[in-house]
Order: structure tokens, then C-alpha cells, then sequence
């Protein structure tokens, strides 16, 4: 019994002196490696997670569009519409081909534009009868058929003529415009002069319509019939409560 012990207990020693010897051993010839190799070394100590500072290139863009960039590299951002700005886009346009709406700002119901009586049996034109209701409403829908303000202002402009009178009485700071002559194409291509309500009427605009177009023509010296409405930017308002006290 007592050497079965004695057995086990130099079996256990062996084991364990076998085990030192490798693992010595191995520190030994992992320490003599990494002199003779330093490289080594430093692989062993570095961290190999670190992948971000990988030489290898690496390539970002798989799966990504590159209409989503512009030319400096950067992203662009997603272009959304004002829903407020469709409304009055679509109430211009509504304005602009002689329909109904309703204003933005007021919600008053504008109504639509039709043709109007001609003028009265008094005119010394006699416009009624150079004109018949067919032709009067293909007038009509020329001009509303345009659709944009700054053709209107020039379809009007080339059918009106200035009257120069034989003595001009205006003195030189006088806002009065000349007499203007209104007129219509007829079917042949001639054009046909009528009355200025006749004009108006068949058209269904106002008088200040015309007075607008009237004051470019004679004070511009480049007649432009561009819309400029809309177009200035909102200027900041500052409140007296900021503004610094007066020393004197």
C-alpha cells in the first residue's frame, strides 16, 4: 500500500517537473525568437483589432448612388417642395388663364373671365359691327390662352399705337400719357381700330392694365414686360426696444 502512494507521488512529480520543463522551455524559446526576429515582437505586441488604420484601401461607396453627391464630394440634400408654394403656383395659374380662384392671402373668390358687351350703339367707331361674337370670343381665348403675364403685356403692347396730337399742350413735368389707339387683328391679318371699351370688354381686363403697359412703353427706355412682383426679398424688422437711447 505504501508503495503505491510512493508510485503515484513520483508519477505526480514527474508530471509536474515535465510541465515546468516545457513551459520554461516555451518562454525560453519564444524569448530567443523574438531577439533573433524584433519584428516579431512587435507583431505579438500590437493589437491586430485595430483595422481601421489598414493601409488597404477600402472601398465606401459600394451601394451608394452617385447622384447623391456633388462635385466637392459632398452629399446632397433632398430638395422638398413647399406645400404653401404649390398652393400659389396653382392659383397663379388659375389667374393667368382667366379661370376662378380664390385669392391666397384674403380668400376672396375671383370670378372667371368672359367676354363682355361690346360698347354702345353711340360709338363713333362703330366697333359692334367690325366684330361678331364668334370672333370676339377667338380674341378672347388668344389672349387667356397664353397663360404667362409678361405674354399678355405683350400681346396688348402690339396692338396699341400712341396719337401723337397736332399741338401737345402737356407741359414737361405733366404725368398725362398720350392718346393710344386700340386695335384687334382681324381675319384677313389687317388690324381693325375699335374703342377702348370695346377693348377692354372683349378682353375682360381693366383700365389699369392698360395704363400699366402704357407707362413702361413711354418712360422705359428698354420696354420690358417682365413681371417684377413677388420678387424683393423680406426686409428685417427692427424694434424700437432694441435700438440704443439717444446721449444728446
Amino acid at each position: 500500500m505504501d508503495n503505491s502512494q510512493g508510485y503515484f507521488v513520483n508519477l505526480q512529480q514527474m508530471v509536474g517537473d515535465k510541465t515546468g520543463d516545457d513551459v520554461s522551455s516555451g518562454q525560453d524559446t519564444g524569448a530567443q525568437n523574438s531577439q533573433e526576429h524584433p519584428n516579431l515582437r512587435q507583431y505579438m505586441e500590437t493589437d491586430h483589432d485595430e483595422s481601421d488604420n489598414c493601409d488597404v484601401p477600402v472601398d465606401t461607396t459600394l451601394g451608394v448612388s452617385s447622384d447623391n453627391f456633388d462635385e466637392s464630394g459632398e452629399r446632397k440634400r433632398k430638395k422638398v417642395g413647399r406645400k404653401a408654394h404649390w398652393i400659389q403656383e396653382h392659383k397663379k395659374y388659375l389667374r393667368n388663364t382667366g379661370q376662378s380662384y380664390v385669392t391666397y392671402t384674403s380668400s376672396k373668390v375671383r370670378r372667371a373671365r368672359q367676354v363682355q358687351p361690346p360698347c354702345s350703339n353711340s360709338c363713333r367707331l362703330r366697333c359692334f359691327e367690325k366684330f361678331t361674337p364668334e370672333q370676339r370670343q377667338a380674341l378672347f381665348r388668344k389672349y387667356w390662352d397664353l397663360g404667362d403675364i409678361e405674354q399678355q403685356r405683350l400681346y396688348i403692347a402690339q396692338n396699341l399705337d400712341r396719337v401723337l396730337p397736332k399741338y401737345d399742350r402737356r407741359t414737361p413735368d405733366s404725368k398725362r400719357f398720350l392718346n393710344t389707339a386700340h386695335f384687334f387683328d382681324k381675319d384677313d391679318g389687317t388690324k381693325e381700330r375699335v374703342c377702348q371699351a370695346f377693348f377692354l370688354n372683349t378682353l375682360d381686363i381693366t383700365q389699369k392694365m392698360v395704363r400699366t403697359i402704357q407707362g413702361r412703353m413711354e418712360n422705359s427706355a428698354e420696354c420690358t414686360f417682365k413681371d417684377s412682383r413677388g420678387g424683393h426679398q423680406k426686409k428685417r424688422l427692427v424694434s424700437s426696444a432694441s435700438l440704443p437711447l439717444s446721449t444728446v
